[in-house]
């Protein structure tokens, strides 16, 4: 079995198929349907054209910057995309400005967080989303979009102009009850981070600890 991407072929580490409607993370090459090896040919023979590079040359994520600097050449100035990498191409970066904002860094839509208190009650919150687009150089400024409410219960699904994000909020937005109740379950009266990949949650509470601490010291004196 030799297991690949759609373009070119390369190894089990690559995880996403770049175009067509077949996009499993991987598949055997040897046991295509007539409609994958199709899907398979056209996408080399585009991706290879558009960056000038041979398939044995091309990755995966060359081809996928490939088509991002395209769909962005009409709306980012040319002297901006000269020196953009292929990370602020196609990665979506999330940055945490202590203590309660949230930007998305890189070339595609920017999504925004912003997280406020609802009175002093530690269970609840109002969570800001931001959708933030560039527009043409040189072209009147779109007007601004309307404000979208949800309730606690409502779902992202009933906001039409979300998309394919919609789901995405929707599931993690489903998890923070679980979440929450996690929280405060532990019979050790404190919370259990992982060593590495919850490391931004402990900076947080540490940095989130030292202001605290500063603003007790300034009371007692």
């Amino acid at each position: 079995m030799k297991v690949g991407s759609f373009v070119p072929e390369q190894d089990g580490r690559v995880l996403y198929a770049i175009a067509g409607d077949d996009c499993s993370l991987h598949y055997d090459l040897e046991s295509l349907t007539p409609k994958q090896q199709a899907d398979r040919r056209e996408n080399r023979i585009l991706t290879c054209a558009l960056s000038g590079q041979t398939a044995e040359n091309l990755t995966s994520r060359q081809a996928i910057a490939v088509f991002r600097h395209d769909a962005l050449s009409g709306i980012l100035p040319e002297s901006l995309l000269e020196g953009a990498t292929q990370s602020e191409l196609m990665d979506s970066i999330r940055y945490l400005l202590f203590p309660n904002f949230a930007p998305w860094a890189g070339s595609q839509s920017q999504i925004t967080y912003r997280y406020r208190p609802i009175d002093s009650n530690p269970n609840t919150c109002v969570m800001d989303l931001y959708f933030l687009d560039r527009f043409p150089e040189g072209t009147p400024r779109p007007p601004d979009a309307g404000t979208v409410c949800l309730d606690f219960d409502d779902g992202f699904a009933e906001v039409s102009c979300l998309g394919g994000l919609a789901a995405i909020f929707d599931q993690d937005a489903n998890n923070l009850p679980e979440v929450q109740r996690g929280l405060i379950a532990s019979h050790c009266g404190t919370v259990i981070t992982a060593e590495y990949q919850e490391c931004r949650i402990r900076h947080f509470h540490q940095t989130l600890d030292h202001y605290l601490e500063d603003e007790f010291s300034s009371c007692k004196l």
